[in-house]
C-alpha cells in the first residue's frame, strides 16, 4: 500500500453503522486505487483476502488517511482525492482517487498471553505518555457495565489489586494506559470503563544509572524487603514484581562499582529469592534460569545448587539433580533435606531404568516377533509384471512378428484413404489460376559519344641522388662539420676536438687511434647539385601537356634550385 501523505477530500459513498474505531485499534479496510479517469490500478483483496490491516498504534499510513479512518464507521463506504496539484503516492503519482471501505475493526488486545480475551479501546487519550509501573501506585476510576452507580475510585498498588477488590483483568490495562486516559475494556464475563486519575512515576534507566551507590542500595534492599514481605503472605505474583524490580536497579546501575561485595551478593539474594518464588509456582525452568543467573556471580552458592537440583529432580533430570546434590555433599553440607532429596533422585533413576527396561523388552519382543515371521515376498519389477501381464497372442516371437505387420497393414490402409480424400476434395475445389503481371520494359539508355583523348607520355625528373657512402665509414652531416661514428668530436687534422670543449675555451684534447675524414665544404656541395639539375632539365627539354582545358608548362628556369 502506498504512502499517502496530501491533504484530502472526503466524499461518502455509503453510509456505516455502529461506533468509530479506537484511537490504539486496529481496523480492516478494502481499498480501490483508480487514476483520474476512472481506471481501477490496485485492489487490496487480491493481496489480502480478509482486508487489509492497519494497526493505529504503529501504522505507516500518514496522518491525513489515518485521521479520516478514524471518523469512518463499520460497514461505510467512501471516496477520497487530493485537492489540486498533489498526489497521493510518490511511488505510484499516476493515482488520483482511492475508495475505501471500512471492513471491521477492533482495540488493542492488552491480555497476558495475547490470545484476545482482553481489548482495550481508547475513547480520550491521555495528556503526557507517562504510564505506571508494576509494583508503583495509581488511582483509577473504574465504572463497570453501564451503571453509573458503581463508580469505583480506587488508590491501588499495581500487582496487589486482590487486597484493594480489583480484578487483576483491570491492572494488566492499567499498566497500557498514560495518565488522563480513559478507556474501554471488554472480558469475556463483563465490560469496564476505566480512567486513570494518578500514577506514580517510574524512574528511567539513565535515572537509576546517574543514583550514587548507597541510593541505588538502599532502594534496591526496601524493594526486596517488600518482595518478602508480599511471599511471605502468599503473593507470590507480587513478591516477583518487586524481585524484578529490584534487579531491574541493578542491571541499569552503574558499572564502576560492579565489584562491589554488597551490590554482588544483592543481586544473588534476588536471583535467589525469585527462584524460590517459581518454585512454589512450580515453574522449573524458569526457577533453573534464576539459579544459573546467581552462579555467574557465585558458582558455589549452597541454596543455588539446592533449589537448581530440586528443580531438576521435578522435570525428572535425575543425573544433573544428582550432580548438583554431590557437589553439596563434597562441601560439607549432609543436612537432612539433601539426603531426603538424594533418596528421591534415586528411587528415581531406579523408576526410570525400569520403565526403560520394560520398553526396551517390549521392543526387543517386537524385533524378535518379526524376525520369525516368514519373509515377505519381494516386490516384482516392471519388467517382470510386464511379462506376467501379457497377452498370450503376443507371447512369443512368431505372434509378435505377425501383430506388427497388422499394425503397418492399418496404418497404410488409413493413409491410402486419407490419400484419396485429399484427391476428391482437391478435385471438387480446383485451385485458382493466379495472373501473371506482366514486367514493365526499362528505357534504352542513352547514347553516350565517346572521345578520343591523346595521351602524351612525360618523363619524370630524375631524382636526385645521394652521394655514396664509402663503405666502413658513418657520415652525419651538418651544417658545417661531418662527425665520425656519429659522436660528438670533429676532426681537425688529424686531432680529434670536443665542440663543447672548443665552445667554452678549454685547449682542445687529443684522442690517438681515430679514423681521419676530409671535411668537403659545403659550398661545393651546393655547386654540384646545381649543375646536376640543369643538365637534367637540358635533356627532357620544354614540355607542355594539354589534358582536357588544363595545360602544365615546364620552364627550365623555375626548376627548383
Amino acid at each position: 500500500m502506498s504512502n499517502y501523505y496530501a491533504p484530502l477530500n472526503k466524499r461518502p459513498l455509503k453510509p456505516g453503522w455502529g461506533e468509530c474505531p479506537p484511537v490504539n485499534g486496529t481496523v480492516k479496510v478494502r481499498i480501490w486505487q483508480r487514476k483520474e479517469d476512472g481506471t481501477l490500478v490496485t485492489d487490496s483483496m487480491e493481496h489480502h483476502p480478509s482486508g487489509y490491516s492497519i494497526d493505529f498504534t504503529s501504522t505507516t499510513v500518514q496522518a491525513p488517511l489515518v485521521d479520516e479512518l478514524m471518523q469512518m464507521r463499520e460497514g461505510e463506504l467512501s471516496c477520497f482525492t487530493t485537492t489540486e496539484g498533489e498526489r497521493f503516492s510518490s511511488v505510484q503519482p499516476d493515482i488520483h482517487t482511492i475508495e475505501v471501505e471500512m471492513l471491521s475493526h477492533k482495540g488493542q488486545d492488552v491480555s497476558a498471553k495475547g490470545d484476545g480475551s482482553l481489548i482495550k479501546s481508547v475513547q480520550v487519550e491521555g495528556t503526557n505518555r507517562s504510564k505506571p509501573y508494576w509494583t508503583g501506585k495509581c488511582r483509577l476510576l473504574v465504572q463497570k457495565g453501564a451503571n453509573l452507580m458503581e463508580v469505583q475510585d480506587v488508590i491501588l498498588r499495581l500487582g496487589d489489586g486482590e487486597t484493594y477488590g480489583v480484578p487483576p483483568e483491570i491492572e494488566l490495562c492499567a499498566v497500557t494506559m498514560t495518565k488522563g486516559e480513559e478507556c474501554r475494556l471488554v472480558t469475556p464475563s463483563s465490560n469496564f470503563t476505566i480512567t486513570l486519575c494518578s500514577l506514580e512515576r517510574d524512574l528511567t534507566e539513565k535515572e537509576i544509572y546517574n543514583l550514587q551507590s548507597e541510593e541505588l542500595i538502599s532502594k534496591t534492599e526496601l524493594t526486596k524487603k517488600s518482595g518478602n514481605l508480599n511471599f511471605q503472605k502468599g503473593k507470590l505474583h507480587l513478591a516477583s514484581l518487586y524481585y524484578n524490580r529490584a534487579l531491574r536497579y541493578l542491571d541499569n546501575r552503574n558499572r564502576k562499582d560492579e565489584d562491589s561485595k554488597r551490590t554482588n551478593d544483592l543481586e544473588v539474594a534476588c536471583h535467589l529469592n525469585l527462584s524460590q518464588v517459581y518454585l512454589r509456582g512450580e515453574e522449573w525452568q524458569a526457577a533453573i534460569a534464576c539459579c544459573n543467573k546467581a552462579f555467574w556471580i557465585d558458582p558455589d552458592n549452597v541454596k543455588g545448587l539446592f533449589r537448581r537440583a530440586r528443580a531438576n529432580c521435578a522435570l525428572r533430570f535425575y543425573d544433573e539433580s544428582q550432580s548438583d546434590l554431590k557437589k553439596l555433599i563434597e562441601m560439607g553440607q549432609n543436612g537432612s533435606e539433601i539426603r531426603d532429596l538424594m533418596e528421591e533422585v534415586v528411587k528415581g533413576k531406579v523408576e526410570m531404568a525400569r520403565s526403560e527396561g520394560i520398553s526396551m523388552r517390549a521392543v526387543l519382543k517386537q524385533i524378535e516377533k518379526e524376525e520369525n515371521q516368514e519373509p515377505a515376498e519381494p516386490v516384482k519389477s516392471v519388467w517382470e509384471e510386464a511379462e506376467e501381464n501379457c497377452p498370450e497372442e503376443l507371447a512369443t516371437e512368431e505372434a509378435y512378428t505377425a501383430y506388427v505387420g497388422e499394425l503397418a497393414e492399418v496404418e497404410r490402409i488409413r493413409k491410402e484413404k486419407e490419400a484419396e480424400a485429399k484427391a476428391a476434395y482437391e478435385a471438387a475445389n480446383p485451385p485458382k489460376k493466379k495472373k501473371k503481371r506482366k514486367k514493365k520494359k526499362k528505357a534504352a539508355p542513352a547514347e553516350v559519344e565517346v572521345v578520343e583523348q591523346e595521351v602524351v607520355e612525360v618523363k619524370k625528373e630524375e631524382e636526385e641522388k645521394e652521394p655514396e657512402v664509402d663503405e666502413g665509414m658513418e657520415y652525419r652531416v651538418t651544417q658545417e662539420k661531418t662527425f665520425v661514428n656519429k659522436g660528438d668530436d670533429v676532426v681537425y687534422e688529424g686531432q680529434v676536438v670536443n665542440e663543447a670543449t672548443k665552445e667554452n675555451g678549454v685547449p682542445p684534447v687529443a684522442v690517438e687511434n681515430v679514423q681521419v675524414v676530409i671535411d668537403t665544404p659545403q659550398e661545393e656541395i651546393r655547386k654540384n647539385q646545381e649543375v646536376n639539375e640543369k643538365k637534367s632539365c637540358e635533356e627532357n627539354g620544354a614540355a607542355a601537356v594539354s589534358e582536357g582545358n588544363a595545360t602544365v608548362d615546364c620552364i627550365v628556369s623555375e626548376c627548383p634550385a
